[in-house]
């Protein structure tokens, strides 16, 4: 989010975790199949490409969900993973309409713009690649008027660049450079070569490489456009309020994640931890918290 958006009043509210940013080896797909194989042998089935369009409360007969495809599931319970971002620009028709309150929070809590820019090369042409892991590329020109183009972009922009070749798991030579807030969206009207391209003769020019060799493969994400993500994660509390005149708060994570319908759908998801807010621990963690909450109320329901 840009800094003036952005809450001083509640910076440093959620407690957070302690250590480094950090991914798991093999990647975050390593980690979801993990996860899909403990559900399967708990019993459990997934149905993937069914985009859900209806959730329906139906009292003491549980919930309905309705997909796309006209498919219809029946459950005493459901509970909504859905990203914040969806949630904010198309979700799905509930029935009956989530409370106001609820759906206030949604409107001022803001999501945030983090695209990640991946120039993979033959060989590392930057200084020192196999003892500087991360370092920073300030601005080496004024942002008082809005970019014209990738160049000039690039130019008012601070890049956070991380050097896989020193970093990753398994070495090889490729630059993730992140643009966020503006940046991110200004990127999204470009395409993913003009973007790398663009950014390789910057960086190969503010690291006095002249004549680096172009990157062999460009990967840039479009979390922004993506239907089913709308951006990235939940931003810090911005200064953003809702219609009713209610001013964001830290309190509007913990109102994302109550339940609603008598308890019988429930919400997870990193915009719903205060403390994990915009991480894949404060996903994780509101997910076991609202399958502990489900398990409970069934076997209360038991009795």
């Amino acid at each position: 989010m840009p800094l003036e958006d952005l809450s001083a009043k509640y910076w440093g509210f959620g407690r957070g975790f302690g250590g480094t940013d950090a991914a798991p080896v093999g990647g975050y797909t390593s980690l979801v199949h993990k996860l899909w194989q403990q559900a399967e042998s708990a019993g459990a089935t997934l149905h993937l490409g069914e985009e859900v369009v209806g959730i329906e409360d139906l009292g003491e007969g549980g919930v309905k969900v309705t997909t796309e495809s006209g498919k219809e599931w029946l459950a005493r319970a459901a509970i909504s993973t859905i990203p914040l971002g969806v949630l904010k620009v198309s979700p799905p028709t509930f029935s009956p309409e989530l409370p106001a309150a609820f759906l206030a929070a949604i409107q001022r809590t803001a999501v945030g713009v983090l695209e990640k820019v991946v120039l993979s090369y033959s060989t590392p042409w930057w200084p020192s690649p196999s003892t500087i892991g991360t370092f920073l590329i300030l601005p080496s020109s004024p942002s008082a008027s809005p970019p014209s183009s990738l160049a000039e972009l690039f130019t008012q922009t601070t890049l956070s660049v991380t050097n896989l070749h020193r970093t990753a798991h398994v070495p090889h030579a490729s630059l993730l450079i992140y643009l966020g807030a503006n940046a991110g969206r200004f990127i999204a009207s470009h395409s993913e070569s003009d973007v790398g391209e663009a950014l390789h003769t910057y960086l190969s020019t503010r690291l006095s490489v002249p004549g680096a060799p172009s990157p062999k493969n460009i990967v840039v994400s479009r979390w922004l456009e993506d239907a089913y993500a709308r951006g990235a994660t939940s931003s810090p509390v911005t200064l953003a309020r809702s219609s009713d005149g209610e001013g964001a708060t830290p309190l509007d994570f913990v109102l994302l994640g109550r339940s609603q319908w008598g308890g019988r759908l429930g919400f997870a998801g990193e915009h719903t931890d205060l403390d994990g807010r915009g991480s894949v621990v404060g996903a994780v963690v509101s997910g076991e918290r609202e399958g502990e909450r489900v398990a409970g109320m069934l076997e209360r329901a038991r009795k």
